[in-house]
């Protein structure tokens, strides 16, 4: 098809992680595109979600017992280092969202931020206006908080992840396509379903 003859719009929702920072760098490539529009959109957790503890919790072999369940990496995951290497991630991005210099080929690239505290209930407002045409999200491997407050929700395609599965729900009804990004790694390859426990009184961790 040639280039004249495209235009799409499609969005990059971003909560941070190994697979989201993989999303980012395959969007930014299609983005390069000059008929295709990327938006970028950050979810950053609220005041009062900061509040909450998430404790994710390998379940035991005998308690893994639907198909109904996400699966996480088994590996140490450093909160600190992964909030470094996200921030690392974003910063041409929100860069490019500044300059004028022309030197870009396609169109400019969209970055915003959102803060919430319901992902359940946020993620369905930006995916049901009818502005994009493709969803590109990571399959979440190693949640974000926000990511991991989905946990212990029943899935109806655990293999697309919490974010993935959360657009294709029947509830959401969305005409978008959606493209689940997971980065090629030959190391955290185990994946279990974990339990969620919440206390509402401390700083979030994983």
């Amino acid at each position: 098809m040639a280039p004249s003859n495209v235009d799409h719009n499609i969005a990059i929702l971003f909560f941070g992680g190994l697979d989201d920072r993989e999303a980012l760098v395959f969007g930014r490539r299609m983005a390069e595109h000059p008929g295709i529009a990327l938006t970028i959109i950050r979810f950053l957790p609220s005041t009062e979600f900061n509040h909450t503890l998430i404790n994710l919790t390998p379940l035991p072999a005998h308690d893994r017992e639907t198909e109904q369940q996400y699966k996480f990496s088994t590996a140490e995951m450093h909160r600190e280092h992964e909030s470094i290497l996200d921030e690392d991630a974003l910063v041409p991005i929100t860069k490019k969202t500044h300059s004028s210099d022309g030197s870009d080929v396609g169109k400019p690239i969209v970055y915003g931020e959102m803060v919430i505290s319901n992902t359940v209930h946020s993620v369905p407002v930006i995916a049901k206006n009818n502005k994009y045409d493709l969803f590109l999200v990571g399959r979440g491997r190693f949640p974000s908080p926000l990511v991991a407050e989905l946990a212990d929700q029943t899935a109806d395609c655990p293999e697309l992840g919490p974010i993935g599965d959360l657009l294709v729900s029947p509830t959401v009804r969305i005409s978008a396509s959606i493209l689940v990004i997971q980065q090629h790694d030959d190391i955290h390859t185990d994946e279990v379903p974990f339990s969620k426990n919440v206390d509402s009184t401390s700083t979030v961790s994983i």
